[in-house]
């Protein structure tokens, strides 16, 4: 059952709705179970869960990549379809998700930062000068001017998803998921993923992230939400739903470590 800790908005449209999400792989494994989910524009909301716990099928479904068996994906009231013109009206609008990998090497396609930053606005249609303009802004969104030219692959594993990042700002994505950010990062790729999370709060961005590493990142989230076996089992202001875990759902309270939520960052 899931423990709702936290009060909706009531009367407006949710900029992000999933309603009924369910998941059933060929081999019948079931990894959602009729998720019901809502997060408002500009939230930082942190999804945990043990491995096989569903959450980065959930965001895959939310960002378009996978296919639910069943349920709706509603973005600002918007049906999102699996299609490439529903797409790229979202996109557009800037109302669409974009998610930075667990390994961000799999998405990279251009054969230097600034060419692989300039994919999204070239897909989008967009002319020349504003594909410009955008890659130009994600350059100096991510600190990654000074590695214009370089490969991808010869980034630092934190530099790399700052380039992921960027790719997501030069489409003007207005959610930005990241998958497990902080995964075989030193501390110094910590910090800087921590920074660009920073950054894309204090943007305003929707910013969904996907860990199983509280104690780093915790104390920038507005909401913790908790998936146990394809289902969401609690969710609501950190603290709450910390004093509510269960042994269960396989999280460690990071505040065994820290003095408090507030403390919860490695930045």
């Amino acid at each position: 059952m899931n423990k709702e800790l936290s009060q909706k908005p009531g009367g407006a449209v949710p900029f992000i709705s999933l309603k009924g999400i369910r998941k059933v792989f060929p081999d019948g494994n079931e990894a959602l179970r009729g998720i019901d989910l809502t997060i408002e524009q500009g939230e930082c909301v942190l999804i945990a869960g043990a491995n096989g716990s569903g959450k980065t099928v959930l965001m895959q479904i939310l960002s378009g990549l996978m296919k639910a068996s069943g349920g709706e994906v509603r973005i600002r009231g918007k049906l999102l379809k699996r299609d490439k013109r529903n797409f790229t009206s979202l996109m557009k609008e800037g109302i669409l998700a974009g998610l930075v990998f667990q390994n961000p090497d799999a998405q990279f396609l251009g054969e230097t930062v600034r060419e692989d930053i300039a994919i999204g606005p070239i897909n989008l249609g967009l002319d020349k000068a504003e594909q410009d303009r955008r890659v130009e802004a994600a350059l100096d969104a991510s600190g990654l001017r000074e590695k214009a030219g370089a490969a991808p692959r010869s980034l630092s594993g934190g530099e790399k998803r700052r380039l992921a990042v960027a790719g997501i700002l030069a489409m003007d994505a207005g959610i930005v998921i990241l998958d497990e950010p902080f995964a075989n990062l030193d501390f110094p790729g910590v910090v800087q993923t921590l920074r660009v999370i920073r950054d894309l709060k204090e943007k305003g961005r929707t910013v969904l992230i996907l860990t199983h590493e509280l104690e780093k990142v915790l104390a920038l989230a507005g909401r913790l939400v908790i998936l146990n076996r394809g289902a969401l089992v609690c969710q609501g202001k950190p603290e709450a739903v910390l004093d509510r875990l269960e042994s269960s759902w396989g999280i460690r309270d990071p505040r065994q470590s820290c003095s408090g939520v507030k403390d919860c960052t490695w930045n």
